[in-house]
């Protein structure tokens, strides 16, 4: 209450708005969020500096603190579907978030499903909350704390909190929404050597063959010539019977999706004899026939 006043006084004798007055905080709120593969990732924090305090870790935040890496309202994380965070499974919803801070060793993360706690109310352990080891690492003096993706990866990301000069890294991993497994059995039908030919553009004269091949467990597709040279190979992604859609690989991992390419197979006598490609707006933008 006495603060109270004494803020609306100062405001007044500056011949300021005491609403503005009362946004200036010495920890400013801040959102940072990542979708990956349709899960939306969002850390919900207030931002503490360092003023010149020298020792964060260890006199600041003491050793042995349960901690919430940020200022305020605790630090909240939100998934919109279930995730593993350093492989340990956490279900769809909001937690909030702290860390059991250690001079050596592995720190302890701790998700708490009250999300609408004060920074000071550290929660006792209980059958509720989620807890894994994390390990801090040493990197360059951040004044202000920072929660970031510094990664972001096609089934993940890399979620890192940082201040001064300590940061602590989470692996996200997010259920993928497509399947690159397809059973030996199955792929039977697609397997050959088809013509490929684009619809229209520069590409629409060129003669390329389409190999369709089994790999590791996976359907797999090469174009010859590549239309784009780092992607040559792809994997062919079911969505639905006849139906794939491709995925790129870098360095021999999947890299990118494209959903708005849909191989769509014909299959007379349990042979796939041609297929042609929509685009976005299902217009057949390439097609082929089987060669062998």
């Amino acid at each position: 209450m006495i603060r109270s006043v004494l803020v609306l006084s100062l405001a007044s004798a500056a011949g300021l708005p005491a609403g503005l007055v009362a946004q200036v905080r010495a920890s400013e709120p801040a959102t940072v969020a990542q979708t990956v593969d349709g899960t939306a990732i969002t850390i919900q924090y207030s931002r503490p500096r360092a003023r010149t305090r020298d020792s964060l870790f260890g006199k600041v935040v003491t050793w042995g603190e349960v901690w919430t890496p940020g200022a305020n309202m605790a630090t909240t994380l939100e998934v919109s579907k279930a995730v593993r965070v350093n492989d340990h499974p956490v279900p769809k919803g909001k937690y909030s978030v702290w860390l059991v801070v250690r001079a050596q060793g592995p720190w302890t993360a701790v998700l708490d499903p009250r999300d609408k706690l004060f920074h000071m109310a550290h929660p006792d352990s209980n059958a509720t909350q989620i807890r894994f080891p994390v390990t801090p690492g040493k990197a360059e003096f951040l004044e202000v704390l920072t929660w970031s993706f510094p990664e972001v990866r096609i089934d993940g990301a890399t979620l890192a909190m940082h201040w001064g000069e300590v940061r602590v890294p989470f692996a996200l991993k997010v259920e993928p929404s497509y399947v690159l497994t397809f059973a030996a059995e199955q792929a039977g039908p697609y397997l050959g050597t088809f013509t490929f030919g684009w619809s229209g553009g520069p590409e629409a004269d060129k003669s390329i063959t389409l190999f369709v091949t089994h790999e590791k467990g996976s359907l797999m597709a090469r174009w010859d010539p590549a239309p784009f040279p780092e992607w040559d190979r792809f994997f062919l992604i079911p969505i639905a019977p006849d139906l794939f859609v491709p995925g790129f690989l870098d360095k021999g991992a999947l890299f990118d999706v494209e959903k708005g390419m849909v191989f769509e197979f014909k299959t007379v006598g349990g042979k796939a004899t041609e297929f042609k490609v929509r685009g976005e707006n299902d217009e057949a933008i390439a097609s082929g026939k089987r060669k062998s």
